[in-house]
């Protein structure tokens, strides 16, 4: 936690200069243990002063006997002063445990934010706030609540996207311990109405424990239809799994290759990269161990497109060839022979397999002079090929 400057640790936010990297402007909590800036965002203009503002949420923070009640403070991003603060209501609310720019929910020509609180009413709650509040007048749009008991609905949040199509800016919200049916802490991602916070899309995670909503982002139209996609990690399994809203489909799941890595420890919409007009997409892996060094982590940037992992690295074949294998077209199971998978580059007049599976990479690879079977159990095969060539 950062100390202010009475030698308090409030924790602290800071926003920087996108030109020049430069501190522009650096807000404290309030009280010694606040988490202030467990969470921030920004984006939307409450004064109106042609400034984009900033929110910071501190899900510890005190108010009177209220212990863990939370708090989130909005400033102007021009001055620095603060616009408004809101306190939660009880013990462990947990107010500002995630907070979020959005869209114009309401259409009044503002950006809103919203603001989780993931111990409320005991499944945790999501709000939506004008995007012209002030302490003076604050309105809240609609409160959104999750569907049983420890869910901890809210405990991220993203937004500027729109998911049914309705001409409203949605909102995207994890709820990491949700239970789904004989699935203890299968965890949740849902899709509420920008306009009534009503649901318009659901996902469990598939497995007890596996606490999917960790981290959410919006991220590009990976499989080219319709409108951009969410994701949503599980910190616990390792793994992020990316839906299509508006159809209520799994596209595709990556996995980390271990779990003391911490793949899904966040998630991220990250543009074009590779200028190929499609947005990839990153995780975070904070528990990764590079070149000589313990923990120091990384970044794991996905394309958008192909959204196929091919896990072998290939070995020679006897003929000194490297083959290569790849994915063209989208899986689908709407679709008609709109997926292949292509190896180039093999030995002539062979037979041989494709294998697929949908668990992730083997994290020890079978063989021990070339790769083989690097896809995790269990596995699937497709029928067996001939090879062309001499």
């Amino acid at each position: 936690l950062a100390i202010n400057g009475a030698g308090v640790q409030t924790g602290m936010a800071r926003v920087f200069s996108g030109a020049t990297g430069a501190n522009l402007l650096t807000f404290y909590g309030t009280a010694a243990g606040d988490r202030f800036g467990h969470s921030v965002d920004g984006g939307f203009d409450t004064d109106s002063d042609g400034f984009g503002d900033v929110i910071v949420g501190a899900p510890d923070g005190v108010i009177g006997s209220f212990a863990d009640a939370g708090y989130f403070a909005t400033y102007s991003g021009a001055t620095g002063a603060m616009l408004l603060r809101r306190f939660g209501n009880s013990s462990t609310d947990r107010l500002g445990f995630a907070v979020a720019g959005v869209g114009d929910l309401n259409n009044d020509g503002q950006r809103d934010f919203v603001v989780g609180a993931t111990g409320e009413s005991g499944s945790g709650r999501v709000r939506a706030w004008s995007g012209s509040s002030t302490n003076s007048l604050a309105p809240i749009l609609w409160t959104a609540s999750g569907d049983g008991l420890g869910d901890e609905f809210g405990y991220a949040l993203a937004g500027q996207f729109d998911a049914d199509n309705d001409g409203i800016s949605d909102v995207l919200v994890g709820a990491r311990s949700a239970v789904s049916v004989g699935a203890t802490g299968a965890g949740m991602v849902r899709v509420l109405r920008g306009d009534t916070g009503a649901a318009v899309f659901t996902a469990h995670g598939l497995s007890a424990s596996e606490r999917l909503g960790h981290s959410v982002a919006v991220i590009g139209n990976i499989n080219n239809v319709g409108g951009r996609e969410i994701a949503a990690s599980s910190l616990a399994s390792g793994l992020v799994r990316v839906y299509d809203p508006s159809n209520s489909e799994l596209l595709i799941t990556v996995y980390g290759v271990s779990l003391s890595n911490q793949f899904g420890a966040s998630v991220s919409d990250a543009g074009d990269l590779n200028n190929d007009g499609f947005r990839d997409f990153a995780v975070g892996e904070p528990g990764f161990d590079g070149p000589g060094l313990t923990n120091n982590g990384r970044a794991v940037v996905y394309s958008g497109t192909p959204w196929v992992a091919t896990y072998c690295t290939a070995g020679t074949s006897s003929n000194g060839c490297v083959p290569d294998a790849y994915s063209a077209g989208a899986p689908r199971a709407s679709a008609a022979a709109g997926f292949q998978l292509v190896a180039t580059d093999l030995a002539g007049q062979k037979s041989g397999l494709f294998f697929y599976g949908f668990s992730g990479r083997q994290a020890v690879q079978w063989g021990t002079t070339s790769s083989f079977l690097c896809v995790k159990s269990p596995t699937q095969r497709g029928s067996v090929l001939s090879t062309a060539g001499t």
